[in-house]
């Protein structure tokens, strides 16, 4: 058994502890809200984030392949964040299998980015959903559910 014996390395675990609890808050609030968003709004709510997210997804995709987001002139080369995704997708599958058939099918790798560019915007995307459940639910004529 480890003990610390001094303050640097006592602040230093009492920091990690900090923050991993701090992590563990937030994903234990997340898990939270949408198990009362699931227990309130049931499938209107599954509905409304599925939407939000292929959505998002979508825009994505089109925004990318349309070049939108003029990504050469804020100095991001396009061509080479799909080498780079290939090579990590290589690197966890253990075969170049997606980089070549990535570099076959172009689009393949535009939508590769957009859905890791939608992956970051998880937080964003859930809170809409949160926010425009109610309203659509009451839209779709469902009884205000009760707060039991």
């Amino acid at each position: 058994m480890h003990q610390y014996n001094s303050s640097a390395s006592l602040h230093t675990k009492n920091s990690n502890d900090a923050e991993s609890k701090s992590a563990n808050e937030v994903n234990t609030d997340f898990r939270s809200k949408i198990r009362t968003m699931w227990k309130k709004y049931g499938i209107v709510f599954v509905g409304t984030y599925a939407g939000v997210y292929l959505s998002t997804l979508g825009g994505m995709f089109l925004a990318l392949d349309n070049d939108l987001f003029q990504a050469s002139a804020l100095g991001v080369d396009p061509v080479e964040t799909v080498r780079t995704l290939c090579r990590l997708i290589d690197k966890v599958a253990g075969s170049d299998y997606w980089s070549t058939f990535i570099h076959a099918n172009p689009k393949v790798g535009t939508f590769l980015v957009g859905w890791a560019l939608t992956k970051v915007t998880e937080p964003l995307r859930l809170s809409i959903s949160v926010v425009i459940t109610p309203s659509l639910s009451r839209a779709l004529g469902r009884k205000e559910p009760s707060e039991n």
